[in-house]
């Protein structure tokens, strides 16, 4: 079954290239840009603005790549990534911001878990556990 949903991945040219997909999820079980969602450090916001828009453009070609049943997850992953950056860019954190970026992060984690699902039952690489976003606020 398995086998039959890669090569029709790879007919379909909506449904991304499962090859490259696999390649860089490859890569990623060694330095998995996701894992900056889960690495944000509020006594240093450049850095943590840094390391999440370096994840985000890590993430943008991947989901190009991706099968189509989990580019929308890697999108929402990249956009995340992008949100979380510009809080710490921001002089000061809007309050209102953090807690709409916080309620998302339920589903960003999900997210995340589809992603990892479909890379181990894909490619047979298991990336790291499914990145839990931080408590940004207080």
């Amino acid at each position: 079954m398995a086998a039959a949903a890669l090569v029709a991945a790879c007919g379909d040219e909506g449904s991304g290239n499962v090859e490259a997909f696999c390649a860089t999820a490859r890569r990623f079980e060694v330095d998995n840009p996701a894992a900056a969602l889960s690495a944000v450090d509020v006594t240093d916001p450049a850095v943590t603005a840094r390391a999440l828009r370096d994840a985000a453009d890590e993430l943008r070609p991947w989901a190009q790549e991706a099968p189509s049943e989990v580019r929308a997850d890697i999108q929402q992953l990249r956009e995340a990534a992008v949100d979380l950056a510009e809080a710490f860019e921001a002089p000061t954190v809007d309050q209102t911001r953090v807690a709409q970026l916080e309620a998302g992060f339920p589903d960003i984690e999900a997210a995340a878990a589809r992603v990892v699902e479909a890379v181990s039952e894909q490619c047979h690489v298991d990336l790291d556990a499914t990145p839990t976003t931080p408590t940004i606020g207080g």
